[in-house]
């Protein structure tokens, strides 16, 4: 028995996600039917060693999310194969990144640039804290998001981290 295709199906999605938020992303446009294509760095995604536990050296988490998906490295330092990733992105539907704010423009994969170069690319950054006020520029990503917000300062002991984010505390 066959899956019947998503709603999403016939989409191509480039995710230059790294450990939480672009692969989860690109994560649900998987499920939804899109083809995902993972690009990682060439010493691959940090997630990747998030464990244990481990299945054939790569963590778990990894794995969740980014199952469903393909993957290949690029080396952005690297000009033919970040002239290579940029081609990869004009023929793609949406283009996925949580890179840190500086990474895009330098590289020359900011939404400014891509979104000229090809008009009809749905360009998402998630930043970690947004595109404007003070903090743009900051690099960040869930535990980091949680201790700024105040949510670490209630993990005291291993009762409290198993507890703190029940309903009521």
């Amino acid at each position: 028995m066959s899956t019947p295709p998503g709603p999403l199906s016939g989409i191509k999605v480039i995710e230059f996600g790294q450990n939480l938020a672009g692969p989860y992303c690109g994560q649900i446009l998987a499920f939804l039917g899109a083809e995902v294509i993972k690009i990682e760095r060439p010493e691959g995604d940090d997630a990747r060693k998030w464990g244990p536990p481990f299945i054939e050296g790569d963590a778990t988490g990894f794995i969740a999310l980014n199952r469903g998906k393909k993957s290949i490295t690029c080396d952005l330092a690297e000009k033919a194969e970040r002239d290579a990733l940029i081609e990869r992105i004009g023929a793609a539907d949406i283009f996925v990144h949580n890179l840190r704010a500086d990474v895009p423009a330098k590289f020359g994969i900011d939404g400014r640039t891509l979104t000229r170069k090809f008009p009809r690319l749905i360009y998402a950054d998630l930043g970690a804290f947004g595109h404007e006020g003070p903090w743009k520029e900051r690099p960040g990503y869930e535990p980091i998001i949680q201790a700024v917000a105040g949510l670490w300062i209630h993990v005291r002991s291993a009762t409290v981290w198993q507890e703190r984010l029940q309903p009521g505390s």
